[in-house]
């Protein structure tokens, strides 16, 4: 009896240790690109049809038998997925990985100039001051700065003020944002680009002093999020305490937030538009040249493509910060689709909505687009402008993923008309669409959407950006 179930217990782990070694892909015959490009093929219609988690742990158990630890760089993205998918990290537990990820975890690296010292003119750690003569700092030190109005969310606080500090470097760049106090009225200088607070100091923030660091010696540069809030015990002082800051909803600003840096959109930038509030009418103001050229600066360093939130290690496994994979984006749709063609965007078209949109703090900028029933609309200028998925592709710019607002897009499209910065890859100039083309492209782009939500889940375009050689 003991020798027939030794015998029985043999037969199942050979069994057992069969399925495991035994790959349910056939493994390439070849080295070659084809070859690869195939497998990957096929490993991926495994995981977008699955039906179980049971194919996720064959995907993984194939890589393993075919190509052992010397996975081809082009399948990096099928298998992070294969082992991520099943297996998600709670927001939680996400927070504290990439607090504890972070290599930058004192102030030593800011200027010296923004560090506390005490009277014997020791540096006291833990903090970081904003100089009340920061702007003479900056001419003399080359540090880039702006004080501008947002046009749309900005910081945190409660300000539509926004004090922005850039200290760009061979390595690092690093980039400081405060909201400081409102204007007097600002409902009255909605309309002009130049900041006045109410108490005169413009450098002076509340509550939330927010700092992201790119550091550009890694490839792709890896950026980092540190959230300090006010030390109300010392002037302009807020805290570098990395057991309180950070500890709750980073993964909500790294999971929207595709890219670290997004570029700055201040009143009177490139594009102005007619603003409307309960208590003032009137046209936006542009910038005057010195401050539209401190912008570009700013937003060419913001611009900067390829950044990354970067990644850690959990149990063995890669466990990447931003957001899912396979986060449906805004801007993509299969080969030949019919929400690319003329019977689709005309009806999109015909659709299209009125916009409006607003700064957080109290609306005192605000903007309503209404749709002109006689406006001449291009079907075709629309088509070409919704491939937002060749500039955000996760490597020239982040993907335009499912937890970005409809509200943001919009903003961007129709109100200060940064997106789409090109129609042609070939011609960098942004395509000219009238107001109610870009009513109409943002609708279009919902609706889209929706209707190419089954083919992307289906395509595992997310697992094949890479191309094997």
């Amino acid at each position: 009896m003991r020798k027939t179930a030794l015998f029985l217990i043999s037969i199942v782990i050979t069994a057992s240790w069969s399925a495991f070694a035994d790959p349910t892909i056939a493994c390439p015959t070849d080295k070659s690109g084809k070859s690869i490009t195939d497998w990957r093929t096929a490993a991926i219609q495994k995981l977008v049809t699955a039906g179980s988690l049971d194919a996720y742990t064959e995907v993984q158990n194939d890589l393993k038998e075919c190509f052992s630890d010397k996975v081809p760089s082009c399948m990096n993205d099928l298998k992070y997925y294969a082992h991520y998918k099943p297996n998600p990290i709670s927001t939680y537990d996400m927070d504290a990985l990439y607090n504890k990820s972070m290599e930058l975890q004192s102030e030593s690296f800011l200027p010296k100039e923004l560090t506390v010292t005490n009277v014997v003119g020791e540096v006291s750690k833990g903090y970081v001051k904003i100089p009340a003569n920061f702007h003479e700092l900056a001419k003399e030190k080359n540090w880039l700065t702006t004080s501008y109005k947002t046009r749309e969310l900005g910081g945190f606080d409660n300000s539509n003020n926004l004090f922005l500090m850039v200290f760009p470097s061979e390595k690092r760049d690093t980039v400081l944002q405060l909201s400081i106090a409102k204007d007097t009225d600002p409902y009255a200088s909605a309309f002009d680009p130049i900041v006045h607070p109410f108490n005169g100091n413009m450098t002076q923030g509340f509550d939330i002093l927010t700092m992201i660091t790119v550091d550009k010696t890694k490839n792709p540069p890896i950026a980092q999020l540190r959230i300090l809030r006010k030390d109300y015990l010392q002037e302009d002082t807020y805290l570098w305490d990395t057991k309180n800051s950070n500890t709750s909803g980073t993964r909500a600003c790294i999971g929207c937030h595709a890219s670290p840096f997004r570029a700055i959109s201040p009143v009177g930038y490139r594009f102005t538009n007619s603003i409307k509030t309960n208590l003032f009418t009137g046209d936006e103001k542009p910038m005057d040249k010195e401050q539209k050229e401190i912008t570009d600066k700013v937003n060419e360093i913001m611009n900067r493509p390829g950044i990354s939130w970067g990644s850690t290690e959990k149990d063995g496994r890669e466990i990447r910060f931003g957001q899912d994979l396979d986060s449906q984006p805004w801007g993509w749709a299969p080969a030949d689709s019919e929400t690319r063609k003329k019977e689709f965007i005309e009806q999109c078209a015909s659709e299209r909505k009125a916009i409006s949109s607003s700064s957080r703090a109290g609306g005192h900028y605000r903007v309503d687009l209404v749709p002109d029933i006689n406006a001449v609309i291009s079907w075709e200028k629309i088509s070409k402008a919704m491939n937002c998925i060749s500039c955000h592709n996760g490597k020239s710019r982040g993907i335009i993923h499912n937890d970005f607002s409809p509200s943001t897009v919009a903003f961007k499209i129709a109100i200060t008309r940064e997106m789409p910065e090109s129609d042609d890859p070939e011609n960098p100039l942004p395509p000219e669409l009238n107001a109610d083309e870009r009513m109409a492209l943002v609708w279009c782009l919902q609706k889209e959407r929706s209707t190419v939500a089954k083919a992307w889940k289906e395509s595992g375009w997310w697992m094949q950006r890479s191309k094997c050689k």
